[in-house]
């Protein structure tokens, strides 16, 4: 959890650190003023991602604590208010069958965990977005609940397509927190 909050830190500091030179390259380039990208290319974006997800608690058979990466696919659902602050639905499925040590209910098992999330996102620059948002774990016969932050970097290329680097913090409500390193693509429209 602190070399995420570190990282988190370092990348919001570099932004600070060049956003002079950011600045010049962007009236210079001419594709993307200060306030973002444009709206012109639509207001609505759909993402499909893939990557991986760290469980963070973990256990094997024998009860020992195992590092767990799990197979994960989302669907991202985004609209963008203005040119830099968007609202959407993150939904994030994990592929696999997890046994967890629960808060109050011992062993506790997840499959194929679903977990959507309302999403805020904040575009710093051209590249990179920050996001925060609140959203549950829906999975068998419980619901836990959740807090999601998350960094994207995004790559956009012609006609409203972007690919970006995505990641992501989840704050489960008393059972298990997760990291997330993903790809995905999205379009505008």
């Amino acid at each position: 959890m602190k070399k995420f909050s570190v990282l988190i830190f370092l990348f919001l500091t570099s932004h600070f650190v060049f956003a002079q030179e950011g600045h010049e390259n962007n009236q210079i380039e001419g594709e993307i003023g200060e306030e973002g990208f444009h709206l012109e290319e639509g207001r609505y974006s759909i993402a499909f991602v893939i990557g991986h997800t760290y469980l963070y608690g973990a256990k094997d058979l024998e009860g020992e604590e195992i590092a767990s990466y799990v197979p994960m696919f989302a669907i991202d659902f985004n609209y963008y208010v203005t040119e830099r602050f968007g609202i959407g639905l993150h939904t994030d499925i994990l592929f696999e069958t997890i046994f967890l040590e629960g808060a109050d209910e011992g062993e506790v098992e997840r499959e194929n965990p679903v977990a959507p999330a309302v999403m805020f996102g904040y575009k710093l620059n051209k590249h990179f977005l920050i996001g925060a948002g609140l959203g549950a774990e829906f999975a068998g016969n419980e619901t836990y609940g959740l807090n999601r932050i998350s960094l994207e970097y995004g790559a956009e290329f012609r006609n409203g397509w972007e690919f970006f680097a995505l990641l992501s913090q989840d704050f489960r409500w008393d059972i298990y927190d997760t990291t997330s390193l993903a790809f995905g693509l999205a379009k505008r429209f």
